[in-house]
């Protein structure tokens, strides 16, 4: 398939990747409106505090995963720094684009009084779905990439792909990130039905957030491992960024 789809000619691209995030995105969002709406505080405040969320979280977002990237790859923009404000160029973050997300629910929850932890585990379920959905557009970007498979019988996908700056079959990541994304937005999903939803008792408000953090950061802390493109620790140079991250969010929670 087409690595990008041309509207309007010459003058107007739109890539694959890019349209696949902007569907996780959306997905996110909507997941999140959706739920919330059936919460007592959604029914109480309508929809305000989800579209909120959505505006400062979207500047927010965008914002500090660029910069996150930017800062780990300083030999890129150095030089050229006008680089920096290209966005459509890619190059993005995803934790940093969470905690602009995370800033955004604390606003949102000081602008109309509301438990901080009620908007974060409605987030939840639909920030992993959002996360799947924007891993699998890796498949038409070539990120999240590993090691080089050498051994010809793995040389097919979804088990390695070639990748054309190698130039050698490089380990595929980025579905086992999807299904770990996957695992965490099931999780979340029954977790807040069973606290929002049946209201049973046996969960307290915030488990859904928490679950949501334990299996995505979990996952992740072995599959960046398998990453040759994670974003290194500038001050040390071998321990990679969201390794330390989610490690520090486990020992938190």
């Amino acid at each position: 398939m087409s690595e990008s789809v041309v509207l309007f000619g010459k003058y107007f691209t739109i890539y694959w990747h890019g349209l696949i995030l902007a569907l996780g995105v959306a997905c996110a969002f909507l997941l999140t409106y959706l739920f919330w709406s059936k919460t007592d505080s959604g029914k109480e405040h309508g929809s305000a505090p989800i579209l909120t969320i959505a505006g400062i979280g979207g500047v927010l977002g965008i914002i500090l995963a660029r910069a996150q990237y930017c800062y780990f790859n300083p030999e890129i923009y150095s030089d050229h720094p006008e680089k920096i404000l290209e966005l459509g160029n890619g190059g993005y973050g995803l934790f940093m684009g969470m905690v602009g997300v995370f800033i955004a629910a604390w606003i949102s929850s000081k602008i109309f009084k509301l438990p901080l932890i009620e908007l974060l585990d409605v987030m939840s379920p639909g920030a992993a779905l959002g996360i799947f959905i924007g891993r699998l557009g890796s498949y038409f970007s070539g990120d999240d990439l590993g090691v080089a498979v050498h051994a010809e019988k793995w040389h097919f996908f979804p088990t390695s792909v070639y990748s054309e700056n190698s130039e050698a079959y490089q380990l595929c990541v980025y579905p086992y990130e999807a299904i770990a994304a996957l695992i965490a937005f099931f999780a979340a999903w029954a977790m807040l039905h069973s606290v929002y939803i049946k209201q049973s008792g046996t969960h307290r408000k915030g488990d859904t957030f928490i679950i949501f953090l334990i299996i995505y950061s979990a996952f992740q802390i072995v599959l960046e491992s398998l990453r040759n493109d994670a974003l290194f620790l500038n001050l040390l140079g071998f321990v990679r960024f969201t390794q330390v991250a989610c490690a520090i969010i486990l020992g938190t929670i």
